[in-house]
């Protein structure tokens, strides 16, 4: 955490991505000699020791050398910090996620930020965060499987924010039933207007061909009516 000058934290955001490699690297890369394996191979003498020693030595200098490149890598920082900083920042984003806390920047540096007191519920804390972006004072929401359960979000006739919703589906469910519960997020009775929706999906034929199935599962049920 930071001090509240900002002088502590991180000059950079998390890269999860970045983090996953290295502890593949510290985990899968052994360097010290293994006892077994030289009972099992019959390494005796001192000149069959000192040669399997040094190439020890060998190996913690290649596992160093690999570790600083993985550090060195520009690999992307974790998503939903990186989306939440480039909309606004938390006071621009209604955050309805299960985490607890979240990078934030302050001045120059990047510091961890509790979502919540300790012991508070965290079902709590999205409705709070539900509640600012229904009022206005939060015009982009995101919400993770965690939280899409219970929690509307659509232009309610009644309430402060009554813009046209634009739900962008960044991740789709498996089963078409649930790919309509998260979009009747913001596709509910009594609004003032259709959402509009978007399916986020790569070139990868993999997820193209997963997209298209979703897609039909939906026709087939009835939820895409062209509105």
């Amino acid at each position: 955490e930071w001090a509240p000058d900002g002088t502590q934290g991180r000059s950079s955001l998390v890269s999860v991505t970045q983090e996953i490699l290295v502890q593949f690297i510290e985990t899968h890369f052994p360097v010290e000699p293994d006892e077994h394996f030289m009972e099992e191979v019959g390494i005796e003498g001192v000149n069959e020791l000192q040669g399997y020693m040094q190439q020890g030595i060998n190996c913690r200098a290649a596992k160093a050398q690999l570790l600083q490149q993985a550090k060195e890598l520009a690999l992307p920082a974790t998503a939903l910090d990186d989306m939440i900083e480039q909309l606004g920042g938390p006071e621009m984003v209604a955050e309805m996620t299960g985490r607890k806390g979240r990078l934030v920047r302050a001045g120059q540096r990047y510091g961890y930020e509790p979502r919540c007191r300790p012991g508070d519920d965290m079902d709590q804390v999205n409705v709070k965060e539900k509640e600012h972006f229904m009022n206005g004072t939060k015009l982009v929401a995101i919400i993770s499987d965690a939280a899409s359960t219970g929690i509307s979000l659509h232009a309610e006739r009644g309430v402060a924010n009554t813009r046209r919703r634009i739900h962008i589906t960044i991740e789709l469910a498996w089963s078409a039933e649930k790919t309509i519960q998260q979009l009747g997020r913001t596709h509910r009775s009594n609004q003032c207007s259709a959402p509009c929706f978007k399916l986020m999906i790569t070139t990868v034929g993999g997820e193209q061909r997963f997209a298209a199935a979703v897609a039909r599962r939906l026709e087939l049920m009835g939820a895409l009516r062209g509105d």
